[in-house]
């Protein structure tokens, strides 16, 4: 359980941290197409995810089709079901460098150093389980 959610963390917070420029933007671009594992791939089969970054101004889109990532852009889209916010680059790079990184993102998330928002109902007991999950790791 502690590798799906600690590969859950990861493919959230590896989009956090995307700019054309940047090495690890062009890093996780390789990333499409990956097929993510159960049950994260049960839970978020269907995701279009718009993240913003505030401290430098990057927004980008991650779409999930059945459990796989079918898109990786750097503009935000109108039609989306999750909406994520991020301080800064440093608190993803927190999350990336922590021994534990289950406890770094719930600690960015208490502290308001990201904010996750689901949009729509069916997204919104989805987070609700995700928390779980993490709490719990």
């Amino acid at each position: 359980m502690k590798k799906i959610i600690f590969l859950f963390i990861l493919v959230l917070a590896s989009t956090f941290v995307a700019a054309e420029s940047n090495p690890l933007y062009e890093m996780l671009e390789q990333d499409e197409g990956t097929v993510l594992p159960k049950p994260l791939s049960s839970i978020y089969s269907n995701e279009k995810i718009n993240i913003l970054i505030e401290d430098q101004n990057l927004e980008f889109f991650i779409e999930i089709k059945e459990g796989t990532i079918v898109e990786i852009s750097n503009a935000v889209k109108d039609d989306y079901t999750l909406d994520v916010w991020v301080k800064s680059t440093q608190v993803v790079a927190s999350i990336i460098n922590s021994e534990n990184k289950i406890k770094q993102f719930n600690k960015a998330r208490a502290d308001k150093e990201i904010v996750i928002s689901p949009r729509g109902l069916v997204s919104n007991v989805k987070w609700f389980f995700a928390k779980l999950f993490m709490k719990f790791a």
